[in-house]
């Protein structure tokens, strides 16, 4: 019965994150882009409120605890970024997705010895999406959000604001000139493009998917070699049942790429038969029902 409900289970948590509601939690253990810090969590089950964390830097063979405290989250934050001077520390968004009550963190900016600088809620992040692409600038004192609707967020890493045009209105002259402001647009734009192009051929599927996506929207035709590798991904998910199909969503987004791009696409196989579900959901229900 165990084995019935663990399959269960996973296809459950396939399912959403298909759907993109949320990206499956499977890492405690973030960090920096140099490995000089890491950020570690402990998640709470049961217990909103409780998730514990730890800042850590990495000298030689020792590693040293910056700061530690309980997140702001109820169970646990899905992305973790930590600049490689380790000044702050920014979560994202919150495991159990944007349609559960109790997770309103898309973003939450931690900074000095954990000090909580800024929290954003979903209302005041109407267009934020999974799909994003973020990064910090070289300075690592912005933080870059391109968002899946195109658009680019810059938040101010010290006092958590979000850099907009409004924003840089009011620190014109005094804060940042104009030449500054356009330089750190140029730089997030630049940047976008490096790292979806890079991201194609990144480990993780969520990744993969995301940089897909970019690489369409912005109608980046140097991907076009590497989309056409991911026609053959084998990033997939398990959908309906019975019968069970697998979905190749990599492949699916990359020949949308391909073709919105003006590329033509030869039949692949986007679905198909989990025979292997299939037959471990068998025998688990004759298992099941040999037990009555």
């Amino acid at each position: 019965m165990m084995r019935v409900s663990l399959l269960c289970f996973v296809m459950v948590a396939f399912a959403a994150f298909a759907r993109g509601e949320t990206a499956p939690l499977v890492d405690t253990l973030f960090k920096s882009e140099d490995g000089s810090h890491t950020f570690k969590i402990w998640p709470s089950i049961g217990e909103p409120g409780h998730c514990r964390a730890e800042l850590r830097k990495k000298d030689g063979n020792r590693e040293t605890t910056l700061w530690a405290r309980h997140l702001i989250n109820n169970y646990a934050p899905i992305r973790i970024f930590v600049p490689n001077d380790g000044s702050s520390v920014v979560t994202m968004d919150e495991w159990g997705g944007q349609e559960d009550p109790m997770a309103q963190f898309p973003i939450a900016i931690y900074g000095f010895r954990g000090t909580l600088v800024r929290v954003y809620n979903y209302s005041e992040l109407p267009d934020w999406s999974r799909h994003a692409i973020v990064f910090f600038d070289s300075k690592e004192r912005v933080l870059f959000v391109r968002l899946d609707t195109g658009g680019l967020l810059m938040f101010d890493l010290s006092w958590g604001d979000l850099m907009n045009r409004e924003w840089f209105e009011t620190h014109k002259g005094w804060h940042m000139a104009e030449a500054d402001w356009k330089a750190l647009q140029e730089f997030g734009r630049a940047q976008i493009k490096t790292r979806a192009l890079r991201n194609l051929g990144d480990q993780s599927p969520w990744t993969r998917l995301t940089a897909v996506r970019v690489c369409q929207q912005e109608e980046y035709r140097e991907a076009i070699p590497k989309l056409r590798g991911l026609l053959a991904d084998n990033a997939c998910f398990t959908r309906g049942g019975p019968p069970y199909r697998k979905v190749y969503y990599v492949r699916g987004a990359a020949k949308a790429a391909l073709e919105a791009l003006g590329g033509k696409v030869d039949d692949i196989v986007l679905e198909e038969p989990d025979l292997e579900l299939e037959k471990a959901m068998q025998n688990g229900s004759s298992e099941l029902g040999g037990g009555e």
